[in-house]
């Protein structure tokens, strides 16, 4: 007996999703899933249907996930509608950091989606709690997406950084409820690929708990130059080695991962730390090294080899 199967097709996307993403949606739906999400390693490469159910679930019940980190997706990068979709579910609040590393976005869909989370006036408050992301300028990204994403996110962060204490929750500067976010900010991998991070920002810290004065950058500080108070908790706290599936385990979804990430607050509160260390060059008295002395210098002839 011949067997004769019907494709059921979707009137946008034309296919159904898989059953692994049928799967993931559900977890979503449930709260299973966070702090971060990634498709690169749950869903890798998904197709357009896959995608469309993944941030359907997002948009339905997303507030465990604070992190996206959607991997290679020729879809979403190809796709004005999923990327409506995605900032849909931006201009939700709960998700306050992205990855878009290894997307080659279509000139047009990128613009769609940096349009919608900026608003109808790019220089006033941004739409979505975006503070943190990450884009490849090596997948043909202009430097013009780029720079209005880093300045999208950094005027967000300039208005959370206003915002009383009181007032901060999970979708009123997310990123600063730290001690609901403690863990995963300072263990997330994938939050270290963003072009800034919550751990370079004094008021982080400074809203955890810790002592962390303001340091006026020096004229003769070298280009890179980082606050010694900041650069002492974050070599002393920091780690950044977690992949989102040791991430939810140390710190699962819901009060149990909440609890582990105050825990860890507390205890790094009370932990001795060291000294921050002054350059030489900010010592008074120490003679300050001229450009000449910091060249490198070659004996004769090593140059002819």
């Amino acid at each position: 007996m011949r067997h004769t199967y019907e494709l059921r097709r979707s009137p946008v996307f034309g296919g159904e999703p898989s059953l692994r993403a049928r799967e993931l949606a559900l977890k979503i739906r449930r709260g299973e899933i966070g702090p971060v999400l990634s498709l690169r390693t749950l869903l890798p490469d998904c197709n357009a249907p896959d995608l469309h159910e993944v941030l359907a679930a997002l948009g339905d019940a997303g507030d465990s996930v604070h992190l996206l980190s959607i991997g290679c997706s020729s879809a979403l990068a190809t796709s004005p509608s999923l990327g409506s979709q995605l900032v849909q579910v931006l201009l939700k609040g709960f998700i306050w950091a992205c990855d878009f590393g290894e997307l080659y976005f279509r000139w047009d869909v990128l613009e769609c989606i940096i349009k919608g989370l900026e608003g109808p006036d790019p220089d006033n408050r941004p739409l979505s709690n975006l503070a943190f992301v990450f884009i490849d300028r090596g997948c043909g990204v202009t430097t013009e997406h780029v720079a209005r994403l880093k300045n999208l996110t950094r005027r967000r962060r300039m208005l959370d950084k206003q915002l009383p204490s009181r007032l901060v929750d999970r979708t009123h500067a997310p990123w600063l409820d730290v001690p609901r976010v403690f863990g995963m900010v300072m263990h997330s991998k994938n939050l270290t690929k963003c072009f800034w991070r919550p751990y370079q920002e004094p008021d982080f810290w400074r809203r955890a708990g810790f002592h962390c004065s303001s340091a006026r950058r020096p004229a003769v500080a070298p280009g890179r130059w980082v606050n010694p108070a900041l650069r002492r908790l974050k070599m002393a706290l920091h780690r950044g080695s977690m992949d989102p599936v040791s991430l939810q385990k140390a710190f699962p979804p819901g009060p149990v991962g909440e609890q582990q990430s105050k825990a860890l607050l507390e205890s790094s509160l009370v932990r001795k730390l060291p000294r921050a260390l002054l350059p030489q060059w900010v010592i008074p008295g120490k003679r300050q090294t001229s450009q000449s002395q910091l060249k490198p210098k070659f004996r004769e002839g090593l140059l002819k080899r």
